[in-house]
């Protein structure tokens, strides 16, 4: 594996985001293994940074590339899990289910049959007050546009 220096481009999601299953050629960062949880389909898979659970990447298995390298929890994640999940629409699938410390839970879900995935944010409000929300931060992705 070369060692590469990755951008960091911030990018603001919303509450559901498909991510297509891009071409990008961006090797794996120096010292990141594939190991720990991950979920995978046909066309992508899914991986938790074992050394930094609150950043995951997503692998295009068609051209063997990291697709987004580094995808950044906005918030501290507390723990990871996979779980069968199910849509009206797309079927089922698996996806990463990460914990946050706020009590959020974010979802990076795959699809038997679909090239992208998909990501939801479930907000925690632990207080008693009423919480309105205009907007919300899942996460920062680094991805590399100049291919």
């Amino acid at each position: 594996m070369n060692q590469r220096l990755l951008p960091f481009y911030l990018f603001l999601l919303s509450f559901s985001l498909i991510l297509p299953a891009c071409n990008f050629l961006l090797p794996l960062p120096k010292g990141l293994k594939q190991t720990s949880t991950s979920i995978e389909n046909k066309f992508l898979k899914v991986s938790v940074s074992p050394s930094n659970p609150q950043i995951l990447s997503i692998l295009s298995k068609k051209s063997g590339t990291l697709s987004i390298p580094a995808m950044k929890m906005s918030d501290p994640v507390v723990s990871s899990y996979t779980e069968k999940v199910s849509d009206k629409k797309l079927g089922t699938g698996i996806a990463v289910m990460m914990k946050h410390k706020n009590g959020s839970l974010t979802s990076v879900a795959l699809y038997s049959g679909f090239p992208f995935a998909v990501v939801t944010k479930q907000i925690a409000n632990t207080t008693s007050e009423t919480k309105y929300i205009k907007s919300e931060k899942i996460a920062e992705i680094v991805l590399n546009i100049n291919d």
